[in-house]
C-alpha cells in the first residue's frame, strides 16, 4: 500500500498564514542573540524594540482631547458661577431688607406709605399677594389697594436699580380719593419709582370720590384700568367698561374714558357714558380746563 505524500497544494488563506510566521520567525531570530553565560550554560537574549520617541499623530489626539476637557471645564465653572450669583441675587430681592428698601423708595418717589405681602422674586416674574398705599391727608389721592399683583422681569432688573420689563397686572384694586385740603398742602415727592415699565393694567379696578367712603360722592366700579407712560412726560389714563354711580343721578354704564396725569393735574380728554336701561342717550364730557389744586375744573 503507497504511503500518503504530504499535502503540496495549500488555500490562499494558509498561504499568507505560511508567510506571515515565517516573518515572525524571522523577526524573532534576529532580535535575539544566543549567549553563552561563564557556568557554561546558553541562553536566549531578546533585544528590547525601542519605542518611538515622537508619535505627531497621538500627540495631535492628546492635544485635542485636553483641550476639549479644558474648555468643557471652564463652561462648567462658568455656568456654576452664574447659577451661584443668580441665587445670591434671589435671596437678595426676597430678603426682609429689601422688601423694606423698597418701600423706602416707594414713598420717597410716592410720598405714600406703603405695606406688601407676600412678595416673591423668580428669574422671569415678581409677584405680590397685595400691595396698599396709603397718602396722608391733604392731597388728592388718599389710598390704593392692589390685590394679586404680577409684573415681568428682564434679566438686567437684577444687575440694575430698577424693575423693567412689559407689563405690571393687578387682578383687582381701589383707588379712594377725596377732595384736597389747601390748608395742609404737602410736599410733592420728588423720588424716582423703582420699576420702570411702560404699562400698568387692573382688570377689575374701583375708584370712589368723596369725603367719605363708605358714601361716596361718585363711584366707578368694574372697569378695566391701564396706566401708561407718555414720551412727552406724564401719565395716560385709560378706562374701559362697568359702570359709574354719581350721587344724586341714576347709575351709567362706563363705556371708556380718557385723561392724563401730568405736573400734578388732572386732564379729562374724554368721558363716555349711557344710561343702564336701554334706549337711553348718550353723553359726553371733555374738560377745557385741567383740574388742579386750588381752582376749579371746567367741562
Amino acid at each position: 500500500m503507497p504511503k500518503r505524500t504530504e499535502q503540496t497544494s495549500y488555500s490562499v488563506d494558509e498561504m499568507m498564514e505560511r508567510l506571515r510566521e515565517g516573518e515572525r520567525a524571522k523577526r524573532r531570530s534576529e532580535e535575539s542573540e544566543l549567549v553563552t553565560r561563564p557556568d557554561g550554560s546558553q541562553v536566549v537574549r531578546v533585544r528590547r524594540r525601542r519605542r518611538r520617541s515622537k508619535q505627531p499623530h497621538k500627540t495631535k489626539r492628546i492635544l485635542r482631547k485636553r483641550g476639549g476637557l479644558i474648555l468643557l471645564a471652564s463652561s462648567g465653572l462658568v455656568l456654576v458661577g452664574l447659577a451661584v450669583t443668580l441665587l445670591i441675587l434671589l435671596a437678595r430681592f426676597n430678603s426682609k431688607g429689601y422688601r423694606d428698601e423698597l418701600k423706602e423708595r416707594i414713598l420717597s418717589a410716592t410720598g405714600a406709605k406703603v405695606g406688601i405681602n407676600e412678595l416673591s422674586v423668580t428669574p422671569l416674574r415678581v409677584r405680590a399677594g397685595s400691595m396698599k398705599f396709603n397718602w396722608p391727608h391733604g392731597g388728592l389721592a388718599r389710598s390704593l389697594k392692589l390685590q394679586k399683583v404680577e409684573a415681568d422681569l428682564e434679566f438686567t432688573s437684577f444687575f440694575g436699580a430698577d424693575w423693567n420689563g412689559e407689563e405690571a397686572t393687578a387682578g383687582s384694586g381701589v383707588l379712594i380719593l377725596a377732595p384736597p385740603d389747601e390748608s395742609s398742602r404737602r410736599a410733592l415727592a420728588d423720588g424716582n419709582l423703582p420699576f420702570d415699565y411702560p404699562g400698568y393694567r387692573c382688570s377689575n379696578f374701583e375708584i370712589l370720590y368723596g369725603e367719605d367712603p363708605d358714601a361716596p360722592a361718585i363711584r366707578v366700579n368694574g372697569t378695566e384700568m391701564t396706566l401708561r407712560t407718555l414720551d412727552e412726560g406724564g401719565m395716560q389714563l385709560l378706562m374701559k367698561g362697568g359702570h359709574a354711580l354719581v350721587s344724586g343721578w341714576e347709575e351709567l354704564k362706563l363705556k371708556r374714558a380718557t385723561a392724563q396725569l401730568k405736573d400734578g393735574r388732572f386732564d379729562l380728554v374724554s368721558l363716555r357714558v349711557a344710561p343702564v336701561s336701554d334706549g337711553g342717550g348718550e353723553a359726553i364730557l371733555r374738560s377745557t380746563k385741567a383740574a388742579r389744586t386750588g381752582s376749579p375744573a371746567l367741562f
